[in-house]
């Protein structure tokens, strides 16, 4: 089995990833296919070019054709860093970037705890075939996590001198932080498989008098860091450090601090742990502005991407430009963002602040950078300038004592307006095409559609329980349906005939609803007090006047743009003709402009405060908060498992085992295109068995099911295989994944990145 998952992460070309999730259309019906459980090769015989496929194809039909036991044993550590790194990282393995004199060695201490939670996505794109549904969490996983993962310092014997040699060794990385005496990882060490432990303990490294000064996290921390780093990892293209599991003491290691100490204590697990620019801090800072250790800096950046010297600047100029870009796209908010919880390639960790703006929310402004608590209101507030710290931080923090403003100046004016078309469902490769062959037109146009969101970025607020609070007198409007509806509006799906754009259609997109009657003076003062009031609007007709200069702008420029985007599309063969073109940005934007409101701190906090366990199986609230992150439709398509299937020509893509059921996607490219699912027999329910098994098929081991799908869908697959209400699923196997179908000039990318064929941009970042 270990030889097909090799298989099938070479053919990948790169780490496979995790699917989105998306929302379903109405679902056709399904035809019940019996197949054994090893499934028969179809008549032909491959292209004698490609030799090596036929052997692939025969060793991935025996491998399947056994029943995998649950597993018992975590990936080794190597493989989970290297699935966690950024794309094109060799390593983001912190141990393996930095030499010892960064880190302080720590007496470590066995701890007897339980698996609250592990990362199964992080797992699925390792090994796909195996099924690491929440539901197999066996005693034999369980016990392995906790002995390769369960240790927390021996502060006894750090501190008190206590006699005794300690169980291990662990190590915590050295760093400075301004304007204060940090001096490194004051909660958090590397273990001895190379994982990183947060709340392991306290090191001796910390800020004295800090929150974290007590060394430990909390049950609802680990909430959020889990369901961030997964979101982060795939709306921001893998920019982001993963929580591979969360463990909970069995002794009492409740925080310190009042208000914290009402969840449990917890150890947050992470993998792919990266340099912070705190790293490289120069001994001579001090209190003076930052100074690095330059050539530590491009050393280590060399080690982590094999680099030639002198492309260190550009790197983090550009990663960080891309990163800052796409959390202001969606919406994703950090919130304290300093030289120690950014990685120096663009990555962003340390979530314990993160919180998410629910799609068509717009925020209510506030005067402090980060959530306050509004008493009579009883609401969170967040101040939208939060939007812009990501790009401002790294201007201060990594730019500026670089001497990198005018480079960072022009990264950040090009990832904002690639990011902007991106949304409109361009993909980015593209979106950069046309502002090179079309800027006159392009940039105007990603401007005004920028501005249009923040108008409504200052007048709204939302309670504890996650309903727009109306009490507030905010005005309600959903830009972002903007987005995804902007393709349609202006042109005819079908022929690619333009249709006429108006500022009064435009705005009806909006979903413009003022403040309830009554409630007006309530936003206006508090719109006196916002920091950025300019953008609040209380009123449609305030609200018209305001926004509709820049709907100008989109009727001027927005079919110009498209129609430039489609032609050279077409002309590199990357769509068949104008109306591929339209239906993929069309079904792009509906998916990528989807809600991020179960990304809430109360909906991952909530849970985790009641004292029960949260987080365990696929219907869990932490679950589901995943789920419904995934929006990258670039990773789902070229960073997913890839195999060969029986017939030639034909491909198993984005495969994935849950309860016990193999879900997967084939396509071959004379253009058909199904979804797949097989179910051993001796999982079905009785409904199950009565509705989806006949005499022919009962003998058989393995229940296998189609549905003829078209490219350019994006979306759920949960409940495409019921028939009259009855699912064939297992429970653990109805999570809200998603796939995404591609084209023909997709699939020759996919299958020439599997072959390991040279094709240009085969993969795009």
């Amino acid at each position: 089995m270990r030889s097909l998952i090799t298989s099938c992460f070479g053919l990948c070309g790169g780490r496979p990833r995790p699917a989105p999730a998306e929302p379903s259309p109405p679902a056709v019906p399904m035809q019940p296919v019996a197949a054994p459980a090893s499934l028969p090769p179809r008549t032909g015989s491959p292209p004698p070019a490609r030799a090596g496929e036929a052997r692939l194809q025969r060793q991935l039909l025996q491998e399947m054709s056994v029943r995998r036991q649950p597993p018992h044993a975590l990936p080794p550590s190597h493989a989970l860093h290297h699935a966690a790194a950024p794309a094109g990282a060799r390593t983001a393995n912190l141990l393996d970037i930095l030499d010892s004199r960064a880190f302080k060695e720590v007496p470590l201490r066995r701890i007897n705890a339980r698996v609250a939670w592990f990362n199964r996505h992080l797992l699925q794109e390792i090994e796909p075939d195996v099924d690491w549904s929440d539901a197999v969490l066996t005693p034999g996983l369980e016990n392995a996590i906790v002995e390769r993962c369960g240790y927390v310092v021996d502060e006894d014997l750090l501190f008190n001198g206590r006699a005794g040699p300690p169980a291990a060794f662990g190590r915590a990385d050295r760093y400075r932080v301004a304007n204060d005496d940090t001096r490194g990882a004051g909660r958090a060490v590397f273990l001895p498989g190379g994982e990183y432990s947060k709340g392991a303990g306290r090191t001796g490294l910390g800020p004295t008098g800090h929150t974290h000064g007590d060394g430990r996290a909390d049950l609802e921390e680990a909430l959020v860091e889990a369901a961030a780093g997964e979101a982060f990892a795939d709306i921001a293209g893998g920019m982001s450090t993963r929580v591979l599991a969360v463990l909970v003491p069995r002794e009492d290691w409740r925080r310190d601090d009042a208000e914290r100490s009402r969840s449990e204590g917890a150890l947050i697990i992470r993998v792919g742990m990266p340099p912070r620019p705190a790293h490289f801090v120069s001994e001579a800072w001090g209190g003076k502005p930052r100074r690095y250790d330059e050539g530590a800096m491009e050393r280590a950046m060399q080690r982590m991407f094999g680099d030639g010297p002198g492309a260190m600047r550009e790197r983090i100029v550009g990663s960080h430009a891309v990163l800052a870009a796409r959390m202001r796209r969606h919406g994703l908010l950090h919130g304290t963002l300093d030289e120690s919880n950014m990685g120096l390639a663009g990555t962003a960790l340390d979530f314990g602040t993160f919180t998410a703006q629910p799609r068509g929310a717009p925020l209510f402004t506030w005067s402090l950078p980060a959530l306050v608590r509004h008493a009579r209101h009883n609401i969170w507030l967040v101040d939208a300038r939060i939007f812009g710290s990501e790009h401002r931080a790294v201007s201060e923090i990594v730019a500026k004592p670089l001497r990198l403003q005018r480079e960072w100046a022009a990264a950040w004016r090009e990832a904002k307006d690639v990011v902007t078309l991106a949304a409109l469902g361009l993909p980015e490769a593209t979106a950069r095409q046309v502002l090179n062959e079309q800027p006159e037109a392009a940039r105007p146009l990603a401007k005004h559609l920028r501005r249009i969101g923040r108008y409504f970025r200052g007048g709204q607020a939302w309670n504890a329980r996650e309903k727009w609070d109306e009490a507030t007198g905010a005005a309600v409007a959903d830009p972002f349906r903007l987005f995804r509806e902007l393709a349609e509006t202006a042109f005819d799906t079908t022929d690619g005939s333009r249709r006429v754009l108006t500022e009064e259609g435009l705005f009806a997109l909006l979903d413009f609803r003022p403040p309830p009657a009554g409630q007006a003076a309530v936003s206006t003062g508090w719109r006196a007090r916002a920091a950025v009031s300019k953008y609040a609007v209380a009123s449609a007709d305030e609200a018209r006047q305001r926004v509709n200069e820049n709907l100008r702008h989109v009727v001027r420029h927005y079919a110009n743009v498209i129609e430039t985007a489609a032609e050279a599309g077409v002309r590199a063969g990357r769509w068949p003709d104008r109306g591929a073109f339209l239906r993929c940005i069309t079904a792009r934007a509906a998916f990528e402009n989807r809600p991020l409101h179960r990304l809430f701190h109360p909906a991952l906090h909530g849970p985790a405060a009641s004292g029960r366990d949260p987080m365990r199986g696929a219907d869990s609230p932490l679950e589901l908060a995943i789920a419904r992150s995934r929006r990258n439709v670039d990773r789902m398509l070229y960073r997913t498992p890839v195999a060969a299937a029986a017939a030639p020509g034909s491909w198993r893509l984005q495969m994935r085992k849950l309860g016990g059921a193999l879900f997967y996607l084939e396509a071959d490219l004379s253009g058909e295109r199904h979804l797949c699912v097989e179910i051993p027999v001796h999982l079905l329910d009785e409904d199950a068995r009565a509705a989806f098994l006949d005499e022919a098929s009962a003998d058989h081991g393995v229940l296998r099911l189609t549905r003829e799908v078209a490219p350019y869908e994006y979306r759920e697959v949960a409940d495409d295989f019921d028939r009259d209400g009855v699912t064939p699923l297992p429970r653990a196997a109805r999570s809200r994944y998603a796939f995404a179908v591609p084209d023909g000039h997709e699939l020759a990318r996919i299958t020439a990145a599997a072959r390991g064929d040279s094709m240009q941009g085969a993969a795009p970042a």
